[in-house]
């Protein structure tokens, strides 16, 4: 798991970045350069990555709704970023704003945004929020200890997370937001109306073992190998070396002509044309901090089959995907430590061959689905009004409630820190209205 994720608040007047042209636009930039922002956004940049994409598609959002935003970037890939995202990253203003919201995995890589190489742990004019996630039942002491020392809040995008991240000695408030994702293209291309006449499943993942793409290989060449009108397709984007040798072994030995693997990272035409091609998308994956791909596939109206857990249970509780058990505890370890950190869970052989036979021979029923599971999916698209509510309170709440949780809601932001608490009433909230405890 490589996702670091840094949150900064910043409060200022509204300004709307666009990309482009006109006096009157410039001017907005050249002010905009010498004022400190009300959000800044830290992480990666690579569109054609999952945790890429998220300071991307969080900027769009709060643009659209006019907060100021900086973005700093220790990776930048700018194969299909927006032209008013590239804008901002050639701005030449570095101040940390007043909210600072870091998109990436806490391990410290040492680059200069690390928490570590913040000024202080904390500061009482910015709230800092790292919107964090894991695919496990524990985080690492390290992510403990930085959410601890550096970060006022941490915002997680499923409930499994939120009893993960406390019982692993997480204590600041804890928010569960789910992710945003840009679906629109998905949503604008017509639905799912028919298979293939040669029935395509498919894996789009990283090769990695979380991902278990070597388990999916067993699996097919039990259910459907060298059948004529069934492949298996795996488009790997990058991973681990290891792993993807292993994936290649499995199929060579299976001796399936219908089981393809291929390495491609795409651009994102050519990502969404590759996944109409689909008919069945599969991810037999052992642990998701949230799962975006089952996601994608039912925007597009093409039935998924899906283990139950970690963050895939929320996708399963929707009842428009086919489920598979997944109830088989494997120590989870990091880059290689020996110390696991907590466990994830994989899934019985023969039931994954049972449900990938199962759609092949009742394709037309779990076909009917396409309506309802691309409605299911539009309440994760940031162009989702409810969802968008969810990001502008976390920013900027309306109003602030000291209670007995921490929750965020579109009409207002409740936590059980006095501290957070003071820190939004100072941080620029002029016309917040506040309940008293």
């Amino acid at each position: 798991m490589r996702k670091k994720v840094y949150i900064f608040f910043v409060s200022f007047s509204l300004l709307t970045v666009i990309a482009g042209v006109g006096i009157k636009h410039r001017h907005k930039l050249l002010a905009f350069n010498q004022k400190r922002p009300y959000i800044t956004l830290t992480g990666p940049i690579e569109m054609a990555d999952g945790i890429g994409k998220q300071v991307v598609e969080l900027a769009e959002t709060l643009l659209d709704e006019n907060f100021s935003i900086n973005i700093l970037a220790h990776h930048v890939n700018k194969v299909d970023v927006p032209s008013r995202i590239l804008s901002l990253l050639r701005l030449k203003n570095k101040q940390l704003g007043k909210i600072v919201i870091a998109e990436e995995s806490l391990w410290d890589h040492g680059t200069e945004l690390a928490p570590r190489k913040l000024p202080t742990t904390t500061q009482p004019d910015q709230i800092r929020i790292a919107y964090s996630m894991l695919e496990s039942t524990l985080i690492p002491p390290e992510w403990v200890m930085q959410l601890n020392l550096y970060y006022d809040a941490v915002a997680v995008p499923d409930s499994f997370l939120v009893e993960t991240y406390i019982k692993s000695g997480v204590q600041i408030p804890i928010f569960e937001i789910p992710l945003g994702v840009d679906l629109q293209k998905f949503l604008k291309t017509p639905l799912k109306k028919e298979r293939n006449p040669v029935m395509v499943f498919a894996n789009f993942s990283s090769a990695l073992d979380r991902k278990n793409q070597l388990l999916l290989v067993q699996a097919f060449a039990k259910a459907l190998g060298n059948v004529e009108d069934a492949v298996l397709q795996i488009n790997s984007r990058g991973g681990d070396e290891e792993i993807r040798d292993e994936i290649i072994n499995e199929i060579i030995r299976s001796n399936c002509s219908n089981i393809r693997f291929t390495e491609f990272k795409l651009r994102k035409d050519a990502y969404i044309k590759l996944f109409q091609s689909v008919d069945c998308y599969v991810s037999l994956s052992k642990g998701e901090g949230f799962s975006i791909q089952p996601r994608e596939a039912m925007a597009l109206g093409i039935p998924a089959i899906v283990t139950d857990n970690t963050g895939q249970t929320t996708i399963c509780k929707s009842n428009l995907v086919k489920t598979v058990k997944s109830a088989i505890l494997e120590p989870a370890r990091y880059f290689g430590s020996p110390i696991p950190c907590g466990y994830r869970f994989n899934c019985d052989l023969d039931e994954a061959a049972a449900a990938i036979k199962d759609v092949y021979e009742n394709y037309g029923q779990y076909l009917q689905n396409a309506a309802q599971a691309r409605t299911w999916a539009q309440a994760y698209d940031f162009s989702n009004e409810n969802l968008r509510s969810l990001y502008k309170t976390l920013v900027k709440p309306k109003k602030l409630v000291l209670g007995t949780e921490n929750k965020i809601h579109a009409d207002y932001l409740m936590t059980n820190s006095k501290i957070l608490y003071e820190k939004y009433q100072k941080i620029a909230l002029n016309n917040l209205k506040s309940q008293p405890d």
